[in-house]
């Protein structure tokens, strides 16, 4: 039989009153367990689960199983929570203060002066509240709002711990689905997976089979097709699968062990009906038969037809070659002959590909391409993927840098910019395009103009795209389009063994690089041997604390990479072990404390700061849950609602330092990251550092992520449609 969670009616209901938080889990799920008094025995308990904005002294109704901890003994396991009656004075008072904008002391004021009266105050003579001190028209209004969507909160709190939901999930449902929220999932709970990040197509099967939903009903069919398509997509990389391969994966996510397994035919078929409908792409590539998810159909098609369009040649009557002797003169250097060669590019090709490692002078050749271009009255548009690697541009070029998304105009939902409304640009500097995955692409190349000169940039060697497809290497491999492969080592001292050691790396060597002995530096290119996580961190530790600073580095020159977010060496581990030993003691703010290192993981348009983007924490305001946050030069304030997106930024993951620079970088190499360690990994984490590398931990983990070669094999057409263009 196919085993659901707990139904109500399995399990215990309490009630209690809040006591003293043992544990509060900083992720942003709400997992706390806290000491409790039962209100019947009047006995102190632990309670354990997800408790989202239930506050010390609250009263509330809890609905678990008592469980038995083999060093803790008994505890109650929190399925979900109920608001507390109105009669019960002290919920009342919790259930206010979960409101935004109603703090404790004006919740109490509340209840003192309202009483058991307080809801039918709030919902039916809500002018009352004028009365209380501290309550203004805008007070007065946060309220009202809050309370009304508290209000059906309530209902889909009860309703999400029937069908055995946790609530850390109420407020982010309603959030998406509103009033709607109960009605949406009993209508197509697979909607929660499209809606809510973290809810994958099993939990959303649990809750579908529960509701009586049918295992053969077509919409759990196509919940079945779309996760099996965008799980190739996110986790792979994948831009389609093989007819054969994605019916194979739809029957494993379809079957109910003991009681229904479709048919091969039946799932095939069920293809065929989808693509009729427009929801997935039917072609054949390479004598199979191969279904794409219908935006990335449209996105690997699109990208093909605009470049198609852009590729073109113009004649220069400019004397270059002359423009360059006076380019070298002005800035002092000596340019090797790919960089004139792709000079001279940029002006007679109006698509181009500038390819090449670190150090081999991709940065000063787009300067040059830059300032020639602006002396041939061209307006220049230059632009990154991420806020850090646009800076980076800025730095290097001299030109105004933007975030390809801010480039765009996205507004949250959209893109503003498109072929009915293009950038009004000539020439476009395109800069970390190793990162642009297929969807970002095609909607660039969709706001390009026609007339305009196209540069793009980037290091194949690098990571893949987090998001799905590789177009840069596409275009590369497809040898349609124009390009210079820069690979003469330029970057940095002639003393400086970072760069000739990060080719090693590529080539699949050991990298040199000099044992910490004697606690000296005596290097920039440093490997303290440790072993086990525990001996790693305290190395670390040493390292920021003592020897760094020894040799003239404070916190803000350190940048720690961690490949992972989770395990004990993941990210969130270090972060706050960092956190510990270097900004110990202050008042917290939702974990963060003033003088922390922080980076923002969304772009949020209103505030103007943008995924990747680090900041110091400069001040915390504990009544309000905000902080202010200096990006740069540049002090914004972070509300709670927008605190979510904000993470500990002492360790970042290799992933999001990519387009970015650090004067010393430390990578702990530990074999307990084995599974992520590789090549490209090792690579972009070690070319992350300016002037000094520290590799601390296991040799045969750097071994490891040496001799690791991935493949950088994603299912992509596009090659293929440039090549037959």
């Amino acid at each position: 039989m196919y085993q659901c969670m707990p139904t109500t009616l399995e399990l215990e209901s309490i009630t209690v009153t809040i006591g003293k938080a043992k544990f509060l889990c900083r992720d942003g799920s709400g997992y706390t367990i806290v000491n409790a008094i039962r209100l019947d025995t009047k006995s102190e308990i632990t309670v354990k689960g997800s408790l989202p904005s239930i506050q010390q002294g609250a009263v509330v109704q809890l609905y678990g199983q008592w469980i038995e901890h083999p060093k803790y003994g008994q505890q109650f396991l929190v399925s979900y929570y109920t608001i507390p009656s109105e009669h019960n004075l002290e919920g009342m008072v919790a259930f206010l203060s979960s409101i935004s904008g109603i703090k404790q002391n004006l919740a109490h004021r509340i209840v003192k002066m309202f009483g058991s009266k307080v809801y039918e105050i709030i919902e039916n003579h809500p002018e009352e509240l004028l009365k209380v001190k501290g309550i203004g028209d805008v007070k007065y209004q946060a309220i009202v709002d809050g309370y009304e969507k508290h209000k059906e909160l309530r209902n889909l709190i009860a309703f999400l711990g029937e069908i055995g939901v946790s609530l850390s999930y109420a407020n982010k449902i309603y959030d998406e689905f509103k009033e709607a929220s109960i009605e949406v999932i009993k209508s197509n709970p697979y909607q929660l997976a499209q809606a809510l990040r973290g809810f994958g197509f099993k939990r959303c099967d649990e809750i579908a089979l529960r509701l009586g939903i049918a295992p053969d009903a077509e919409i759990r069919f196509f919940a079945a097709l779309n996760h099996t398509l965008n799980d190739a997509a996110v986790s792979k990389g994948h831009c389609y699968l093989v007819r054969s391969d994605l019916v194979s994966d739809m029957i494993r996510h379809l079957v109910i062990p003991g009681e229904y397994a479709p048919s091969y035919s039946v799932v095939d078929n069920f293809i065929s009906k989808a693509s009729q409908s427009g929801n997935v792409y039917i072609t054949n590539h390479k004598n199979k038969q191969i279904v794409h998810l219908e935006r990335l159909w449209v996105a690997e098609i699109g990208v093909a037809c605009t470049l198609d369009d852009l590729i073109g040649s113009c004649t220069v009557k400019q004397d270059i070659n002359a423009w360059i002797e006076e380019f070298e003169t002005k800035n002092a250097i000596q340019l090797a002959t790919k960089q004139k060669v792709a000079i001279h590019m940029a002006t007679e090709s109006k698509v181009m590909l500038l390819t090449g490692g670190a150090g081999c002078g991709k940065s000063l050749t787009a300067k040059a391409i830059y300032e020639l271009w602006k002396l041939q009255k061209k307006s220049v548009v230059a632009c990154a993927p991420t806020g850090r690697a646009a800076q980076r541009l800025r730095e290097v070029t001299g030109c105004e840098a933007k975030t390809i998304h801010r480039l765009l105009e996205y507004n949250g939902t959209r893109f503003e910019r498109n072929q009915d409304y293009p950038i009004n640009a000539d020439a476009f500097l395109i800069d970390e395009c190793a990162m642009i995955d297929i969807i970002l692409f095609h909607h660039l190349l969709k706001a390009i103009p026609s007339h305009a000169f196209v540069c793009m940039i980037g290091d194949p060697n690098q990571l893949l795209p987090i998001g799905a497809g590789n177009p840069f290497l596409d275009m590369v491999k497809s040898q349609c389009i124009p390009q210079v492969n820069l690979d003469k080592i330029f970057r940095q001292s002639s003393d400086s063994n970072i760069i000739p050691a990060s080719l090693q790396i590529r080539q699949g060597d050991m990298p040199n690089l000099t044992t910490f002995m004697h606690n000296q530096l005596t290097s920039d290119t440093i490997f303290v041997p440790a072993y086990g996580d525990g001996q790693i961190k305290q190395a670390i530790k040493k390292l920021i604390t003592i020897h760094l600073p020894q040799a003239g580095y404070t916190m803000a020159d350190i940048q720690i990479l961690s490949p992972m977010n989770k395990h004990a060496l993941g990210n969130t581990a270090i972060n706050l072990f960092v956190q510990d030993f270097f900004n110990p003691g202050k008042t917290e703010v939702k974990g963060f404390r003033q003088g922390d290192r922080v980076i923002q993981i969304v772009n949020n348009y209103s505030l103007d700061i943008y995924n990747g983007d680090i900041g110091w924490v400069h001040n915390i305001d504990p009544e309000n849950e905000s902080l202010d946050v200096l990006f740069d030069d540049k002090l914004v304030t972070i509300e709670k609602s927008n605190l979510d997106d904000l993470k500990l930024a002492y360790s970042i993951s290799i992933h999001k330092s990519q387009g970015s620079e650090f004067p010393v970088v430390i990578l702990p190499m530990s074999t307990s990251h084995a599974f992520m360690l590789n090549r490209n990994l090792f690579y972009t984490g070690f070319t992350r550092a300016k002037k000094m590398i520290i590799l601390v931990g296991e040799q045969r983990a750097i071994t490891y992520a040496v001799k690791k070669e991935l493949t950088n094999q994603r299912n992509t057409i596009l090659s293929s449609l440039l090549q037959y263009a």
